[in-house]
Formats: structure tokens, C-alpha cells, sequence
């Protein structure tokens, strides 16, 4: 018969106490099942490793020496099992990230670095999609979290948690004739014609939703489904385009300008959406928090940057 781990955890809960009784409790064994379990690891090692009298149990000259390398297999048994037990659960503990594309390209590289360093158990998965795609995905379980602009048509089974208010910018030409102005209200807007997003973005529903906006902000006469036509758009001079601030990456070498837009001051929310029943762990909630933190730094920056000159791409950005 091999020694196996219950040989060792018996001969140590024995050495620990001395005592048979005590042993046993510690076990959850009979004493008849201890003192066979120690008998037959003396059979396996070939030497007696306790006495017993009436009156006391002590380690022989054998079970003294044996004990330390006894307590290191058996510690290294544990630790191995554990082990296996954090693999195990690394295995299974998927979080699924779904985000619009501008927090997808803002903020994925941070992220990823976060969880690598900090989360090394964490399984990242990600998914980019626009606002109404990812509460889908997340109502139906393809998705742990979230992260887009509130959608009227939701399912009212998910949980909201605001995250940062996205201003929005107008962009255009430097040759276009609002370029000129330091600021621009959304009036100014109303005689040109403007290039939006497709309805199922954050940044098209945003803009709808508020009807003191003029028509041609709301209703656009074109409609870009992807970063590479809103750019040929807005150079070509087909119009101006309304972007948050946050979906308004840079195009290098662009001649592009954008400006700020206010009367009303207008931002594309963006919040984290999560199952109502989900129960979130340690590391999730730290994640979040970074992403969070990363996120209102990332708006700040933006609130802070020039207004004008400055070269931006759109929409993959909804």
C-alpha cells in the first residue's frame, strides 16, 4: 500500500496532540481508524514511529525524524491543491466586457494592462457594439458588463450605474464658414446640413431625444455608419458633424477643427449596465472602479483641451 495524503494528515494530527482522542476529533475519524491508519504507514516506512503506554503517546526516535519531511509533503499536497483549485477557478471566471466603440478605443489598452497586472486571474473577454447592441448583449448573458449610452427601449431587468457626462463638439472644416467663431450654439446649426450617426448609437438617440434641437441636428441629411466615411464626409465638405468629445479620436494630418456647442451645454451619458440579479466579485468591482476613474480622467482631459484647430476623427463612436 502507498503512502497517501490520509497517512500523513493522521501522523501529524497525532504528533501535533499526542493524543489518540484529540487526533481522531481533529480528523473526523474513529479511534480505530486512526490507529489503523498510523499502523499502516509504520508498515509502509518499515519502522515504528509511535508508543503508546497507558498513560501517554510519544514520537519514537523514527517518527521524530520522519515528522518534518511529513509536514512538508503534506504542506506541499495543500498548497498543490489549492492550486489547482485557483486554476480551476480562473478557468471559469469570464468577464465579458461590451462597449461602444469610442470607450473600446479610449480606454481597452488600459484596461487590459489593469487586469494583467492587477486581476492576473481574471479571463477578459471584450465586445464592441453600438449603445443599443450592448444592452441586448447584456440582457441576454453574452455580456457580464456594459458600457454605453442609457437606451429608452432597455430591458427594465438590467441595473444603470452612471458613469461620465460625454460633452458634445461640433465638427467641421477650417474653411467652413462657423469655423471662424470661438463657440457655437446649436442654432447655428440649423441652415446646414450635418452629417449624423446611425439611430442605434448613443450619439444619434442622445441627439433625437432633445427636441429644442434644431431639425437638421436631429433629422441629419447624411448618415455615416463608419469612422472612415464620416471622415470623407466632413473633408469632402458634405456638412459639419456633432460628436461627444469622447468619440472624437484623432486623425493624423486631418484638416479638421472642432468647436464647442452650447445653448443647450448637451452630453452623451455614458453608464455601466449590468443584469439587475448579478452579484458582482472583488475584482469586478475593482475593475470597475478603474474604469470609472479612467473614464472621468479621460473627460477631464478632453474638457480641458483647445477648443479649435485641432484635428478629430469620428464615429466609431457610438
Amino acid at each position: 500500500m502507498a503512502i497517501a495524503v490520509r497517512h500523513l494528515a493522521a501522523f501529524e494530527a497525532l504528533a501535533d496532540t499526542l493524543n489518540f482522542t484529540r487526533a481522531a476529533e481533529r480528523l473526523g475519524l474513529t479511534q480505530p481508524a486512526l490507529s489503523a491508519t498510523i499502523q499502516q504507514l509504520e508498515a509502509e516506512v518499515g519502522v515504528k514511529l509511535v508508543e503508546r503506554s497507558s498513560r501517554a503517546v510519544r514520537l519514537t526516535a523514527a517518527g521524530s525524524r520522519v515528522r518534518p519531511a511529513a509536514v512538508d509533503a503534506l504542506w506541499r499536497w495543500q498548497a498543490g491543491v489549492e492550486e489547482v483549485r485557483r486554476l480551476a477557478r480562473s478557468a471559469e471566471a469570464v468577464l465579458s466586457l461590451s462597449l461602444v466603440p469610442s470607450v473600446m478605443r479610449l480606454v481597452l489598452g488600459d484596461v487590459v494592462a489593469f487586469v494583467s497586472a492587477e486581476l492576473p486571474d481574471l479571463r477578459l473577454a471584450t465586445r464592441e457594439a453600438s449603445s443599443e447592441q450592448v444592452w441586448r448583449q447584456v440582457a441576454n448573458g453574452e455580456a457580464t458588463l456594459g458600457v454605453a449610452t442609457p437606451w429608452a427601449d432597455a430591458d427594465r431587468s438590467l441595473e444603470v450605474e452612471p458613469l461620465v457626462a460625454d460633452p458634445f463638439t461640433v465638427v467641421l472644416r477650417p474653411d467652413h464658414p462657423l469655423a471662424s467663431r470661438p463657440a457655437l450654439t446649436w442654432a447655428d446649426l440649423a441652415a446646414w446640413p450635418v452629417i449624423g450617426l446611425p439611430r442605434d448609437t448613443g450619439v444619434a438617440q442622445t441627439l433625437a431625444s432633445h427636441t429644442s434641437l434644431p431639425d437638421a441636428v436631429r433629422r441629419p441629411a447624411h448618415e455615416a455608419t463608419s469612422s472612415s466615411g464620416l471622415r470623407a464626409m466632413l473633408e469632402g465638405g458634405l456638412g459639419v458633424a456633432a460628436l461627444p468629445v469622447l468619440a472624437a479620436p484623432v486623425w493624423a494630418g486631418a484638416s479638421l477643427v472642432y468647436l464647442p456647442v452650447t445653448d443647450p451645454s448637451l452630453a452623451r451619458p455614458l453608464a455601466l449596465i449590468r443584469r439587475a440579479d448579478h452579484v458582482p466579485d472583488a475584482g469586478e468591482r475593482r475593475l470597475v472602479a478603474f474604469l470609472r476613474a479612467r473614464l472621468e480622467a479621460l473627460t477631464a482631459m478632453a474638457d480641458r483641451s483647445p477648443s479649435t484647430t485641432q484635428p478629430v476623427a469620428g464615429p466609431d463612436s457610438h
